[in-house]
């Protein structure tokens, strides 16, 4: 049988037949199980322009064999944009099926279609299968900041125990305000138009990006802060809180999915989401990223680097929380990527780890894991 006649694009027609697997594969309550959750993350993606879902399936006599699904998002190269660019979620063969190599026709089906594309989160045993496609590179761990608030309730959550974090001071950079920021406008697109280069490699945020991936979610209710001075925007933070479940002990966990900020004021809006995550109860607070954009501040405030003991046992997920992730190696956020239409002078600068800027919001890395 020819390969490619198995690869279809997904439509309304399929859902059962999605449905199926994934409930034979994952578990009832898979986040793919819901309708809506799927149309906002592969349907209403306002880069996808395609018409169709940017979900590929396998299908043989209505049966489905596995799926890759794809976020479409243009990725900013220094002073290049890629509109063709986005982000791998959801890759999954059917165990049957696994030794036929359809997995790997799945992905070039989507890989010819693209120029830049990355994914994170992969299984590191599939790491020679992508470098055996070619194209593909592998680019190491995100970072992972870490500021506990309870020290004894997480310390007996997780099995380690914690010192006294420092507590950040509530100071201001010369008339910066901080707000609440309700949805993206206008505003926004300029202000990534200036700022945009000190992120030299990342996902373009532009205010339908912002809007679809913070404010128009189907689950969860994100929290917007702007940094301003004399009302010009000068960034912005995006952070949640998460009550973890599966122990006897529940931690409110406080997420910072993304901030995009001019050199310094970062720590403004980093010290005002600490406040407010305080306040709403929260026992520990985390950020992942790749590179060193805000390093500086996040250390200078108090926070630790998950490489650190006994940060390290800190776990990635808490719905349900996941203790036996919580080790040097299986908390990390991993990263790779791919090039296809650029440059060879591109590709190596795009090898560098430090030049990609990246968040756990961007992405799927943050989903609803219903259970």
């Amino acid at each position: 049988m020819d390969p490619q006649s198995l690869v279809h694009d997904f439509n309304d027609d399929l859902w059962p037949n999605l449905q199926i697997f994934v409930k034979k594969n994952f578990h009832t309550n898979y986040i793919l199980q819901d309708r809506p959750f799927f149309q906002w993350q592969y349907e209403k993606n306002p880069d996808n322009r395609s018409g169709v879902a940017s979900f590929k399936i396998l299908l043989a006599k209505d049966k489905l064999l596995g799926f890759l699904g794809m976020i479409p998002q243009p990725v900013k190269v220094f002073d290049k944009v890629y509109n063709k660019g986005g982000a791998l979620c959801n890759l999954m063969i059917d165990e049957s099926c696994r030794a036929l190599g359809l997995g790997l026709f799945l992905m070039r089906s989507v890989t010819d279609e693209y120029d830049v594309l990355w994914g994170t989160g992969f299984n590191p045993r599939t790491g020679p299968m992508y470098e055996k496609m070619g194209g593909w590179k592998l680019m190491g761990n995100f970072n992972h900041y870490v500021k506990v608030l309870s020290e004894k309730k997480v310390g007996d959550v997780v099995g380690e125990k914690f010192v006294v974090s420092k507590r950040t001071q509530a100071s201001r950079s010369g008339n910066i305000v901080v707000r609440n920021y309700g949805r993206f406008g206008n505003d926004a697109d300029r202000f990534w138009d200036e700022v945009s280069s000190r992120y030299p490699i990342t996902v373009v945020r532009s205010s339908k990006y912002l809007n679809w991936r913070y404010n128009d979610h189907p689950f969860f209710d994100y929290k917007i802060l702007c940094a301003l001075d004399d009302n010009e925007l000068r960034g912005y933070i995006v952070y949640r809180l998460e009550e973890s479940t599966g122990n006897p002990t529940t931690l409110r966990v406080g997420h910072i999915l993304d901030l995009i900020a001019v050199k310094g004021i970062e720590r403004d809006l980093i010290i005002e989401t600490e406040k407010n995550l305080i306040n709403a109860g929260a026992d520990l607070i985390d950020y992942h990223s790749t590179g060193l954009f805000h390093h500086d501040a996040f250390i200078e405030l108090g926070y630790h680097h998950g490489d650190e003991h006994p940060y390290t046992k800190i776990p990635l997920y808490f719905n349900p929380i996941d203790i036996e992730r919580g080790d040097p190696v299986k908390n990390k956020i991993n990263f790779l990527v791919y090039l296809n239409g650029v440059t060879e002078n591109e590709k190596e600068k795009m090898s560098d780890h430090n030049n990609w800027y990246l968040t756990k919001g961007d992405g799927d890395k943050d989903r609803p894991n219903p259970h």
